[in-house]
């Protein structure tokens, strides 16, 4: 694992990156997983979550190759 963050919103959600290329959403509540993103190159390297004053959240990561890439993130309970 490479990244860590706590929900800015929901701090039930931890997101997570790691060197294997996934970038995972776990809901500590309902003990698992409930967002998963995979790249096919760049291991991941960091991760931060931004929210705009709309309440829109990102999430950014940089991975090995120096790419940022931003992921917007929307979670609705089931």
């Amino acid at each position: 694992m490479t990244g860590v963050v706590v929900d800015k919103l929901r701090p039930h959600l931890v997101h997570s990156c790691c060197t294997d290329k996934s970038l995972v959403t776990l809901d500590l509540k309902q003990e698992r997983r409930v967002q998963h993103f995979s790249v096919a190159e760049g291991a991941f390297a960091g991760i931060v979550q931004s929210v705009d004053v709309d309440g829109e959240q990102e999430i950014l990561t940089v991975d090995s190759a120096g790419c940022v890439k931003v992921y917007l993130y929307r979670y609705r309970y089931r």
